[in-house]
């Protein structure tokens, strides 16, 4: 192992088995030679034993940069894979969860997809990764920079958080949603709204994605929180609906809030909005993969 060279490119390889993951940080000197950097793994556990082998790529990615992270951020990034877990975390048409969460983490750092031409790095990874930290650090759910939890004495009377928001481009928009519990976690949705739509058009679809999965969940009593005053003044009367295509929204819209017990709107500034403004940005760039 060395320390990297200043202002050159970093190579990362992946490996993934039925029990753990691993990720290898090398680096070619100025002479073309390649020397490796740094090694981290970790076995998998609960859930991650059952999850296919894109995801575990996927799972091995962001836990290199989180324990790697100082090293993402001061160079270039080349991932050398045959298949690019980034690639894959795009083109889902729905990110939930665990997978939106990754690919926000991702997004600060500069990753490059290069199928590797030699064996020799990939055989190094592929290796260690049989012979996993024995505790390797839990792999942290945190968006740096975004929804701040915090939520003190619980009880059952205490509603959840919603928070919405929607973007649009000519070609289509994308949603983003984050539930919050009255124990502060948060569960994150992307979406992707494959049809032209405006960004109000947008900000429904949000709204209405967001309160159909809160029912689907059993939630009964919720805060609505958007930086947008359209949706929440329409519902509230304080706006007409100019537009004729929002009318069917606000129809649906307000079946929805009914059909709760207890429903709270509150207009905040865009800041405090940034976790579901990121999804909904994250929607925008998912893609379709034609048959």
């Amino acid at each position: 192992m060395r320390a990297p060279i200043p202002r050159l490119p970093l190579k990362l390889y992946l490996a993934a088995t039925n029990t753990a993951v691993g990720a290898l940080l090398a680096q070619d000197d100025h002479g073309g030679e390649e020397g490796p950097i740094y090694y981290v793994s970790r076995q998998l556990g609960g859930a991650e034993t059952r999850y296919p082998k894109t995801e575990l790529l996927c799972l091995a990615l962001v836990y290199a940069a989180q324990r790697l992270r100082h090293y993402f951020l001061a160079h270039k990034l080349q991932l050398m894979v045959k298949s690019n877990p980034v690639r894959y975390l795009l083109r889902r048409p729905v990110l939930s969860g665990c997978l939106a969460r990754w690919l926000l983490q991702l997004s600060e750092f500069d990753i490059t997809c290069t199928t590797p031409r030699a064996i020799k790095g990939q055989a190094v990874i592929d290796m260690l990764a049989l012979f996993p930290e024995e505790e390797g650090p839990i792999l942290s759910e945190e968006v740096l920079g975004e929804l701040l939890e915090t939520v003190a004495v619980v009880t059952e009377e205490e509603p959840w958080t919603l928070y919405f928001d929607g973007s649009s481009t000519s070609n289509g928009g994308g949603a983003g949603v984050v539930l919050v519990n009255p124990e502060g976690q948060a569960t994150a949705l992307s979406f992707k709204l494959n049809f032209p739509c405006t960004n109000n058009v947008a900000e429904y679809e949000a709204f209405i994605m967001g309160l159909s999965t809160a029912k689907e969940m059993g939630i009964e009593k919720i805060k609505i929180i958007d930086d947008s005053n359209l949706v929440l003044s329409q519902l509230q009367g304080s706006f007409a609906v100019k537009e004729s295509t929002l009318a069917p929204y606000r129809t649906a819209a307000e079946k929805l809030v009914g059909s709760f017990k207890q429903v709270l709107l509150e207009h905040i500034l865009g800041v405090t909005n940034r976790y579901a403004d990121a999804l909904a940005t994250l929607g925008l760039k998912l893609s379709f993969i034609q048959e």
